[in-house]
């Protein structure tokens, strides 16, 4: 893949798309949907009406955000290094090296343990002010750059009327866990791609 013709022409699209949902709801389809003609683009709509039109009318006036789960790992690591020293300060060194070893190993699964059942909370605490929830495949391009791994995405449908309440949920929990290296980021509002119904059959369009 040509990352250099794709990019452009991939953003260009992105941005008609967010143009129009600037002035109506919109059912987006994905970069390098093509039709072979305006009559078989018109063909495979007519076929879809029922599909389209109930999709609109659950969507109305509301729109997808997205909420990253971050965790800055080194801060992390601090910690639980200095836990497992505190837990053999008394040790022969030997003795401790090993001792420390075994305890930070186990303290990251313990960590891990408790980041899965905190993200899950979090994303039930969310669902609360949303019309819809979906999670999505994880994808990181800051991967390996920056010292925080995202470790959940997720995608929301809200109406306006629950934005603020939205917001104030995510204050909350972003307070309540900053001890644990844990933050959660709000983006948005994106087109609906992650609740858009699926709507290419098996023959190519």
């Amino acid at each position: 893949m040509d990352l250099a013709w794709v990019g452009p022409r991939a953003c260009r699209h992105e941005a008609v798309i967010e143009e129009a949902m600037r002035q109506s709801p919109v059912l987006p389809a994905r970069f390098a949907t093509l039709f072979r003609s305006i009559a078989n683009l018109e063909q495979f709509l007519s076929s879809r009406s029922d599909r389209i039109a109930s999709f609109f009318h659950w969507l109305g006036d509301r729109q997808e955000w997205a909420v990253k789960g971050l965790v800055d790992r080194a801060r992390v690591r601090t910690a639980l290094s200095s836990e497992a020293q505190a837990k053999v300060a008394d040790a022969l060194p030997g003795v401790a090296y090993f001792q420390r070893k075994r305890n930070e190993t186990s303290s990251a699964k313990e960590f891990n343990q408790r980041l899965k059942a905190i993200c899950q909370e979090a994303a039930l605490d969310l669902q609360q002010a949303a019309n819809g929830f979906r999670e999505r495949r994880i994808v990181d391009p800051a991967a390996g750059q920056s010292t925080s791994e995202v470790i959940s995405t997720w995608a929301f449908v809200l109406p306006p009327a629950a934005e603020e309440d939205f917001r104030q949920r995510l204050d909350r929990l972003n307070r309540l866990h900053i001890s644990t290296g844990l933050a959660f980021r709000l983006s948005g509002p994106w087109p609906p791609y992650s609740f858009a119904p699926p709507l290419a059959s098996e023959e190519q369009v």
